[in-house]
């Protein structure tokens, strides 16, 4: 049975290697981590989970007394975390509605992205007000969290606010954005071309507008066609990411050696 993944936020503990430092190892996990590992894994006195923090590194811990909760955890030894991608990919995405954007950073996360940003664009059809974006976010970056827990990341995705396009361009990032255009994405290296670290441009439903990509293309983002199907605003990003990592090497690695 596959021992189950906790990621424990550094903010709300001070970080695990601290805890490790202590005497004691101990740690009080309470709320819905407490309540995950007691009522929905049914984990019990003496098991054994794997504790991180998003810093690097991974703890074995043994989990003590307690109830839904609250239950004590002692740290038992530190072992280095996976690492991650050498390259370095922020995905700027089109916001969309409905469960797109779950999807969209779930699979992203899994495969190694670096950050997010959930991108305000012409054709973006969601309205949030300043309340509803908080959450939002919220949302989304638990998925992400959940995603690493799953996938064996020792890092954590970070979800940036709201942005809209011409904000972002303005920023000077290099990368591709995502258009039916003349480009061969065979040739699209990010690495050999001496970008360590890329942002991928990816429209809502309905893509970018004409004057969004020219744009794009004027701050010195290259267009990349995925092939002669027009893949969905979900599917894209996806296919993307995993052209990148494969060209940085990080999918053809089965360890940190």
């Amino acid at each position: 049975m596959r021992t189950s993944r906790i990621y424990i936020d550094p903010a709300e503990h001070g970080g695990l290697a601290a805890t490790m430092a202590q005497p004691d190892r101990q740690l009080q996990l309470t709320g819905q981590t407490a309540h995950y590992l007691a009522t929905v894994l049914r984990l019990r006195e003496g098991d054994s989970i794997v504790l991180f923090d998003g810093l690097g590194s991974e703890f074995e811990a043994i989990i003590g007394a307690g109830s839904k909760r609250s239950l004590s955890v002692q740290l038992q030894n530190e072992t280095p975390g996976l690492l991650p991608s050498p390259c370095r990919i922020t995905l700027a995405q089109g916001v969309s509605k409905g469960d797109r954007m779950d999807f969209a950073i779930q699979k992203a996360t899994e495969l190694g992205v670096h950050r997010i940003v959930p991108l305000l664009t012409s054709r973006c059809d969601v309205k949030l007000d300043e309340d509803r974006r908080a959450k939002r976010l919220r949302h989304w970056q638990q998925i992400a969290i959940s995603a690493a827990e799953q996938c064996g990341r020792s890092d954590i995705p970070e979800i940036l606010p709201f942005t809209q396009l011409h904000a972002w361009l303005d920023e000077g990032h290099r990368g591709f954005i995502l258009h039916p255009a003349n480009a061969d994405a065979a040739q699209l290296n990010p690495m050999a071309a001496g970008i360590a670290e890329p942002c991928l441009l990816v429209g809502p439903e309905g893509g970018f507008s004409e004057d969004e990509v020219d744009a794009a293309l004027k701050t010195g983002y290259q267009a990349w066609t995925l092939g002669p199907r027009i893949l969905r605003t979900e599917t894209a990003p996806l296919a993307a990411l995993t052209i990148l990592q494969w060209q940085a090497g990080d999918l053809r690695k089965t360890s940190n050696a």
